[in-house]
């Protein structure tokens, strides 16, 4: 998986809003106390569009602005809340029944209305069932949204499993594919083909495929360079006997070389 090969994750257009946010339930209902809350939505055309949520004690109007001529899109309706300042629901309908679906609003990409249920409307659901009607200062949050922009493959994450797990610019991410490791029925009769390389062989039997950590395979360390299995002080060892042993040559040498002189002394 290379980061810098140019795959883009298209834009995810939004579909559901989450609003955390608590309703002072001292407000005076015959004034204008209300707050505003924007939220920004993406289509599936990579355009962003601002929505404003504005509340009061029982009333909740969903607007997306745009040109000064054309009326803003809007959705609105009724917040009921039980009596220990909890979400009950949306209201009733005129026939009694409670309404429990979270209100909608449909749009094209301009802002306007839809026309004829274009490919391009928005449909966006506002869940407000995590408002709350407390003695408290009124607050109000974005709790998530579900859009997102075109995203840029930025890195690359191994899971111990083998998952390879790409990170976009938009935050989102993704898996994008799986390493798998080879067991054998004897892995002693792998041959060496030299770099930590081994070849199947006759006696090794063939590879059987599968996830890291599953049936007595490894896991796949990230990031991490493997330790040497070279014994220190087993080698230093060595590296004395084998001193030991050339100065013992040497001293051999260097005998053999005063016998030779003193031969040589007695022919004279």
């Amino acid at each position: 998986v290379d980061p810098d090969a140019g795959g883009a994750l298209p834009p995810a257009a939004t579909a559901l809003t989450r609003i955390f946010a608590n309703n002072d339930q001292g407000i005076d209902l015959g004034g204008t106390d209300g707050f505003s809350l924007g939220a920004n939505t993406t289509d599936n055309t990579n355009s962003f569009h601002n929505m404003n949520s504005l509340l009061n004690s029982w009333n909740y109007q969903i607007l997306v602005p745009h040109d000064v001529t054309t009326p803003p899109s809007a959705t609105s309706g009724r917040l009921v809340f039980n009596p220990n300042g909890t979400f009950q629901s949306y209201g009733t309908a005129p026939d009694g029944t409670i309404m429990d679906t979270n209100p909608v609003i449909e749009f094209d990409p301009d802002g306007t209305d839809p026309e004829n249920g274009g490919v391009d409307t928005l449909t966006v659901r506002f869940d407000f069932s995590g408002i709350t009607q407390n003695a408290s200062t009124s607050t109000a949050a974005i709790l998530s949204q579900d859009g997102s922009p075109v995203g840029r493959l930025e890195s690359v994450n191994i899971s111990q499993d083998g998952t390879i797990n790409g990170v976009f610019s938009n935050g989102a991410t993704r898996d994008l594919a799986q390493i798998f490791v080879a067991s054998f029925a004897n892995e002693g009769g792998l041959i060496r083909n030299g770099d930590n390389l081994y070849l199947e062989s006759s006696n090794s039997g063939e590879p059987v495929l599968g996830t890291p950590g599953t049936l007595s395979r490894g896991t796949i360390q990230s990031n991490e360079l493997e330790l040497s299995n070279v014994d220190i002080s087993e080698e230093f060892v060595n590296l004395i006997l084998a001193q030991r042993a050339f100065q013992a040559n040497a001293r051999v040498i260097t005998t053999g070389d005063e016998v030779l002189n003193e031969v040589v002394n007695l022919k004279r």
